[in-house]
């Protein structure tokens, strides 16, 4: 009896897939992208997930995929973790053949790469910072040190934990802090997200971008006003954009941000081998600074022109960001993962404690300097958050301006997908991190306070 029901279920998952590969779309389009986009999907998430934050493969595919991806991988997928190599797969099986597999591979320190081949890995030799990036004083307080409880105000605490406890309904709060005038007065967490998991902050990777180009701003290493592609010909339209406009997703560059099937964004991320150079390739739809388009592919060739500007090797790149940047502010769970051509996927996967990415918050609150050093040049800060023209006052210089409700008309935040915010409010002297993982149609987009900010205020108050 036990055999026959395993060769039933075999039977009934065989058919699902032979009906899911027949029926969306009879494509062949459909067939050629978007199942190696949702296979790279979970075989990344898995990877990253696993060997980045710590956690078990089952719970990443019960708990991180929803929709059609949750749907596919209890029902299609076969998932799991390689035993010669640190690294994880997703493939499609049609009786007993197995199709459309994708692997992501770990490597300490840059975290998992979608189709990283061993001659990639072989070639893109790198240091691993150890031990260099930390001053772990258990006796100094947050931020300069590890002490993260001196200065917690039991109000806000309350109402964190309280604010985590409303999980449910297709909101889920993983970890949240708050900083008030450049202490971490409270922090909460979800049960299985301790405050020293690395999470994935999705679109927030974007705004560490405008990081990078801050700081080799301010080492005299690029100008905002610099042409992006100035070998190009000048009667191509791309040869006029300038870093500013990339930064401000006013580059007129054409670039399908869909995520619900195939589109330049899922073939950029977990298809292609060189987000950049998939991306700078686009054709301009608008001339620059006359049209505003949200689009992960200016933020991948910005990482490009980050790494050549830095010595051109992922190397390179990788000292860079950790020298000049994480190490300075101490960022010590800080993991920024690049494609397999070897270059920081600047749109979107970096991964950091809720307590690191406060950090680069409050970085930007104390206007780019880091005790006592100036990492970013001076009122970088409100460059990032004056208004971009054509974006009608949501957008500024690779960080959001608007949404976020219950907030001053002076916050500016870092926005990622399911829920994930750094919000940076001047005029309170706050900073507020949440990471989760949302799916309810509002929430997957962007993150809901809830009156949040409201409660915090009247805490810090009594």
């Amino acid at each position: 009896d036990h055999q026959c029901h395993k060769d039933h279920m075999v039977g009934v998952k065989t058919l699902f897939v032979v009906a899911l590969v027949v029926l969306l779309g009879f494509g062949l389009n459909y067939v050629d992208e978007s199942i190696p986009a949702l296979t790279g999907y979970s075989a990344k998430a898995i990877c990253s997930g696993h060997y980045v934050s710590g956690r078990d493969v089952e719970d990443i595919v019960q708990n991180d995929f929803f929709g059609l991806l949750k749907v596919l991988s209890e029902k299609a997928f076969k998932v799991g973790l390689y035993t010669d190599r640190p690294g994880a797969y997703t493939s499609i099986e049609i009786f007993g053949k197995e199709f459309w597999r994708v692997s992501a591979f770990y490597r300490p320190g840059l975290g998992c790469t979608v189709h990283l081949t061993p001659e990639d890995a072989a070639r893109q030799t790198y240091t691993l910072v150890e031990g260099s990036r930390s001053r772990k004083l258990d006796s100094v307080a947050w931020p300069l040190g590890e002490d993260y409880e001196s200065n917690i105000n039991p109000k806000v605490q309350e109402v964190l934990e309280a604010y985590v406890k409303q999980n449910g309904e297709g909101i889920f709060t993983r970890q949240i802090v708050v900083v008030h005038d450049g202490k971490l007065v409270g922090e909460a967490n979800a049960e299985g997200f301790p405050q020293t998991m690395p999470l994935l902050g999705w679109s927030m990777t974007k705004s560490v971008v405008n990081a990078f180009i801050g700081r080799l701003v301010q080492l005299g290493k690029m100008n905002i006003q610099d042409k992006a592609f100035p070998t190009l010909h000048a009667w191509d339209l791309r040869s006029i954009i300038t870093i500013d406009q990339l930064l401000r997703m006013s580059s007129g560059l054409t670039f399908g941000e869909i995520y619900s099937r195939a589109s330049d964004a899922t073939r950029m991320l977990f298809i292609e081998r060189s987000a950049g150079d998939y991306a700078e390739a686009k054709i301009p739809y608008a001339v620059p600074n006359t049209a505003w388009q949200y689009s992960s592919g200016t933020s991948n060739i910005l990482s490009k022109k980050v790494r050549e500007a830095v010595g051109g090797t992922l190397g390179d790149y990788y000292n860079f960001v950790n020298e000049e940047f994480f190490s300075k502010l101490g960022m010590n769970s800080a993991v920024i993962e690049p494609d397999a051509n070897g270059t920081f996927v600047g749109s979107s996967f970096m991964y950091a404690t809720a307590r690191d990415w406060a950090k680069f918050g409050l970085l930007y609150l104390n206007d780019g300097v880091w005790d006592t050093e100036r990492i970013l040049p001076e009122n970088w800060s409100n460059y990032t958050s004056t208004p971009t023209p054509p974006s009608n006052g949501e957008y500024g210089a690779h960080f959001w301006l608007t949404d976020l409700q219950g907030f001053p008309t002076d916050a500016y935040y870092a926005r990622g997908f399911q829920g994930q915010a750094v919000c940076i409010s001047p005029s309170d002297n706050l900073v507020i991190v949440r990471l989760g993982l949302d799916t309810k149609e509002n929430g997957a987009l962007k993150w809901e306070p809830r009156g949040l900010y409201a409660d915090l205020l009247k805490a810090l108050k009594q």
